[in-house]
């Protein structure tokens, strides 16, 4: 790999005519293994990727330029078309412990396609007649470097792999897309009974009737409402950071929802697919409490992760790719669970309620008129006990109510990547409204 500190030096010399003094060069090299089963048959390919990208700025302009192979040290560049922009300087890499999990060898051909055939087995086995459409498994690695002119210098090395799954039963379809830093720790079983109840839910339920009662939100639900609030949690570039969409709420309660409301984003979480000792521009990463208890802490802002001098300042920049600006972002950010309640103790004590299973759209969200609403699957309970199949209800309410009648949760934190991953356990709400009339 180039010694990117070298290339800096050339870099920054040959920006220099331009007017750009503050000069980053970040540099990436990484191989992945991608098996496919679909309609095409049983496919394995690997691929390589060598790839860098160039910041720079001066007091008024700013540019930003990629491409693969060998970094072209002298140029040519791109005029400087965007503002001027502060890279960020150096700050000491708290211990970071390198998970094991980082140097095992990519899956090789054959436990690739048992993953994916492990899985169609047991489709065919838990549901006659369904299908499995697309089958995707990418296995990958990359070693990462970063340095700038202002002295930050960072080398990374990640593991990370994600799962597609695409299912049907008659004209009824389900995608499961799951994540993490090993690709031998997904459990086809699993992620196959998750697939059978959601077709199942599409093909045996209905509408059900207008209810008020408590709901129970499993991952995939309460996960789709938690990226409702990243405006909220990304400071600067996704939004005030200070509670937007809900002002008179926050004034009334002092909290954007109820005591049980914890949210984290923890750039080293374990075993997580983005897990490493920095974010995209070298700055350290940790965990970072945004909501406690409801209340508001901390937001995920460019101020916070830029500014080399702030001494309890996270790194939560995130480069998609080399081809890609880097942007704040989250890497896992959760719901916290609570580690003594399981989900079905939950549900056990649900009187009277609803079991939502499945998110059947991407839901409508209104920030700052303290409105949602989702379409849903799952169960009618009474007693503890499912009573009847629903599917294509419309959950709605305030959003301000959904985050505030948080009254449970349990222990069955899961992830799934949507931007970077979210995560959530199961949820237990009161005072939403299950096929109320449209709010919008």
């Amino acid at each position: 790999m180039t010694d990117a500190r070298v290339a800096l030096d050339r870099v920054a010399r040959s920006l220099l005519a331009a007017g750009l003094e503050a000069v980053e060069v970040y540099l990436k090299i990484g191989r992945s293994r991608r098996a496919a089963l679909g309609s095409e048959g049983r496919l394995v390919s690997l691929h390589r990727e060598n790839g860098w990208a160039v910041r720079a700025s001066g007091a008024r302009s700013s540019l930003f330029c990629c491409g693969s192979g060998e970094l072209p040290l002298s140029g040519p560049w791109p005029s400087p078309d965007g503002p001027s922009l502060r890279l960020p300087g150096p700050r000491p890499v708290t211990e970071w412990r390198e998970p094991a999990v980082l140097r095992a060898p990519l899956c090789v051909e054959h436990e690739a396609l048992e993953i994916l055939e492990a899985c169609e087995r047991e489709l065919a086995r838990g549901l006659p007649g369904a299908r499995l459409l697309q089958a995707t498994l990418e296995d990958g690695e990359s070693d990462s470097q970063v340095v700038n002119t202002r002295g930050v210098e960072a080398l990374w090395r990640q593991r990370g792999s994600t799962l597609y799954l695409e299912a049907a039963l008659g004209d009824d379809r389900v995608i499961e897309f799951v994540g993490g830093s090993n690709a031998r720790a997904f459990n086809p079983r699993a992620l196959v009974r998750r697939i059978i109840d959601r077709l199942l839910i599409r093909r045996d339920g209905s509408i059900g009737e207008r209810d008020r009662g408590a709901v129970l939100l499993a991952p995939p639900v309460a996960v789709r409402i938690l990226s409702t609030l990243l405006p909220l949690l990304l400071g600067d570039e996704g939004g005030s950071g200070s509670g937007s969409g809900f002002g008179s709420f926050m004034a009334e309660h002092g909290a954007l929802g109820s005591k049980h409301l914890n949210v984290v984003d923890d750039g080293r979480l374990a075993n997580g697919l983005f897990s490493a000792p920095v974010d995209g521009e070298g700055v350290p990463t940790g965990k970072t409490v945004l909501l406690e208890k409801g209340v508001l802490r901390a937001t995920l802002g460019h101020g916070a992760a830029r500014d080399g001098e702030t001494g309890g300042a996270v790194g939560c920049v995130r480069r998609a790719s080399y081809r890609d600006i880097p942007r704040v972002g989250p890497s896992h950010l959760f719901i916290e669970a609570d580690a003594r309640m399981s989900p079905g103790a939950l549900l056990a004590d649900l009187s009277r309620g609803h079991y939502f299973l499945d998110a059947m759209d991407a839901g409508r969200f209104d920030l700052e008129g303290d409105r949602f609403e989702i379409t849903v699957g799952g169960f009618a309970v009474r007693s503890g006990e499912p009573t009847r199949t629903i599917s294509g209800a419309r959950l709605s309410g305030r959003l301000s109510q959904l985050l505030g009648g948080l009254e449970a949760v349990a222990r069955d934190l899961t992830f799934f990547p949507l931007r970077g991953l979210l995560g959530s356990p199961s949820l237990l709400i009161t005072g939403l409204d299950v096929n109320g009339k449209s709010r919008f």
